[in-house]
This record gives C-alpha cells, structure tokens and sequence, in this order.
C-alpha cells in the first residue's frame, strides 16, 4: 500500500532499534512524526508477546510494504527476525484510546484489558503535537457515553448541550436519555456523601 494518510503498527522489534529506525526515517524526512507505546502482553493480544504499538504521519507518499522491510530486525541465534507487522490506515483518537486502554473506551468496544498505561509511557519526536492531537479527540464521536458524563460534570443543561452543535439531530432523544441517567447517578453519588444536587453540604 503507498499513502500519505496516518498509519499504524505493531512491531516486535527492540525499543532501541525501533527507535533508531524511526530516527532515521525523520532525518530523511519520509516521515514527519511519530509515537510510540511498549505493551505487556496479553492473551488477547499479540500472542502474550510484548510488542510496541507504533503510529506514523509520512512526510510524503510511502510504501508500507518497503516501510515494513525497513523494520526488518536480524536476531542474533535466531532464523526469523524481529519485525513490524504490516502497516494499516489509522485514526489517531481510536489508536491512542486504544493503546492506552483507556476504560471508557474500551468499555464502549466490549473489550477489557490487563494492563493500562499513561501518557508518560509513549515515545515521540514531538510532544506538542502530540498533546495537540490529544486535545483535538471529540470524545462525542468516539466515546459518546463520556462526553455526556463530562457535560453533566461540568453543570452544562441538557438544553445546553443538545444546542451545543455536537449531538446529531436524529439521536437527540438517544442522547438525552443517557443525559438523564448520567444526572441521577451524578446526584445519587452526592447524595450518598451528604452533598445535595446543587453541591451543598446536607446537614
């Protein structure tokens, strides 16, 4: 596959290598930013072996075939070398909320994990951006149940946020519902600590 869009790995090769290739890859500008995650394995993934979750942005057109051969690691004492397997399309707020094991997201894809991890376990060429692409993540598209419990947090109405500009038409009503729940939870977890709705102390 040749492309320009974001891609997204699993590589099986030493951190050291891995990182030294991808530095490589910087200074002859094929590509122009990357991060990285090492992972524990787990039964469910990547066959209990630890590997690293890698994510690109090419600087130009690439071929993730010759990307994948660039990976190509020999083991000493071994036949099969360390690698990456191959390279796909990837959409950066599913593939950090995924690396990451982020509960909520995981949750939304009934999935469950082991291990979990935390913004100071990635690797990158620039952490401004990647705080930037962080910050950019609609929580409304890709976990929707967490941005409604945001907007309850935060004290935004339920009109407020309909009229936000976010929630499509159509799922208003869905949207709502889970808006309503999410405040009966919010006010049945204050009132067992003796805080009423509106945040006061009860006495």
């Amino acid at each position: 596959m040749k492309t320009t869009k974001a891609i997204s790995s699993i590589s099986y090769n030493t951190y050291g290598y891995l990182t030294l290739r991808l530095r490589e890859l910087l200074k002859a500008k094929k590509i122009e930013f990357f991060a990285l995650i090492p992972h524990r394995g787990e039964d469910d993934e990547a066959g209990l072996k630890d590997h690293i979750h890698l994510y690109i942005e090419p600087a130009s057109k690439i071929d993730t075939v010759a990307l994948c051969d660039f990976f190509v690691e020999p083991e000493p004492g071994k036949d099969k070398p360390l690698k990456c397997m191959p390279f796909r399309n990837s959409d950066f707020a599913n593939w950090y909320l995924y690396v990451l094991h982020s509960v909520e997201y995981l949750q939304s894809k009934g999935l469950t994990k082991k291990y979990h991890y935390t913004d100071s376990d990635f690797l990158t060429n620039d952490e401004d951006y990647l705080r930037c692409l962080v910050r950019s993540i609609d929580w409304l598209k890709v976990v929707p149940s967490r941005a409604v419990q945001d907007a309850v947090a935060s004290g935004m109405t339920r009109e407020a946020f309909i009229l936000s500009g976010r929630v499509p038409i159509t799922q208003t009503n869905a949207y709502l519902a889970v808006y309503d729940a999410a405040h009966r939870v919010q006010i049945l977890e204050r009132t067992s600590k003796g805080v009423d709705e509106n945040g006061e102390v009860v006495r």
